[in-house]
């Protein structure tokens, strides 16, 4: 935005949609709320994935998502998450130019996860956001451990973009010096692995 681009964000994934949500700007960024109704419609055109319903639900809001989208483009440059698998419907048109953030795919955190992960949904996931890996632009993380994962599991090159985030100046040191505040920062999910 500050460099003068239009940025247009759809917020939601297939556990959040909202029934009546009306566009905001925020900061100059134009956000608004993945129309539930829009997602309920997507739903049965992925009916054949009723064995693996988180799956089913995740595909019909990237669908979703990706036809609110459209109502607001084209667009330049496209950047989704892979959790959710909400770049995927973005790979159908060969010009678009999608850069895939990874915070950690639901796959990926099925195949870690100790209490319970690795569900046929989520095994079917992991499949969908390696091979989405090998068709997109442009790869980025914030955080190395991820990017060395994907580049071992996918072998695509991860770039690692750091959070905007500084952490404020040091007014009280513990006794070996670390520095100590009242202020608890969490940036993301916390995972079991």
């Amino acid at each position: 935005v500050q460099q003068g681009w239009s940025v247009h964000v759809i917020e939601g994934s297939a556990f959040g949609a909202f029934d009546k949500a009306a566009p905001e700007v925020i900061d100059g960024v134009q956000v608004e709320g993945l129309e539930a109704a829009r997602l309920s419609a997507w739903l049965p055109r992925f009916d054949h994935l009723t064995a693996t319903p988180t799956l089913r639900r995740m595909l019909a809001a990237s669908w979703a998502s990706q036809e609110q989208a459209a109502t607001q483009g084209p667009f330049d440059l496209i950047e989704a998450t892979e959790f959710g698998l909400l770049h995927l419907p973005y790979l159908q048109q060969p010009d678009n130019k999608i850069i895939v953030q990874s915070h950690a795919g639901w796959g990926q955190i099925g195949l870690h996860e100790r209490n319970g992960g690795s569900s046929l949904d989520q095994i079917l996931a992991l499949a969908l956001e390696t091979a989405g890996m090998h068709l997109v632009n442009a790869r980025h993380t914030n955080a190395e451990a991820n990017a060395r994962w994907w580049q071992a599991e996918a072998d695509v090159p991860v770039t690692i973009i750091r959070p905007c985030w500084e952490p404020p100046v040091c007014t009280f040191a513990d006794p070996t010096g670390q520095c100590v505040d009242d202020v608890v920062r969490v940036f993301g999910r916390i995972q079991a692995w």
